[in-house]
């Protein structure tokens, strides 16, 4: 990710995956999404200042797709103050 040098990573959040959607077939739990999306969160604080955009694409478990569209808590929890987009972003 590095000697790419994105802007900012682009995560499509579909929750098919998870093991309460009847038509998925990879059994993840809300767990292993959330430890996907905190890996994700620390490769881009390290690669493009943090910056990730999140879209929520849904899946067919709507407990599953609500559980899944809360944001991580602990170290990687932005809810409580943004931070400041760098001065070099390209508006």
């Amino acid at each position: 990710m590095k000697a790419f040098r994105p802007e900012f990573i682009f995560l499509s959040a579909g929750f098919d995956a998870h093991r309460a959607d009847p038509i998925g077939d990879l059994a993840l739990s809300s767990e292993d999404f959330g430890r996907i999306t905190r890996a994700i969160l620390d490769v881009a604080r390290t690669s493009c200042e943090g910056r990730v955009v999140s879209v929520l694409e849904g899946g067919y478990a709507p407990s599953a797709v609500a559980a899944g569209g809360r944001l991580p808590r602990g170290r990687n929890d932005h809810r409580c103050g943004r931070q400041a987009p760098s001065k070099n972003w390209r508006e």
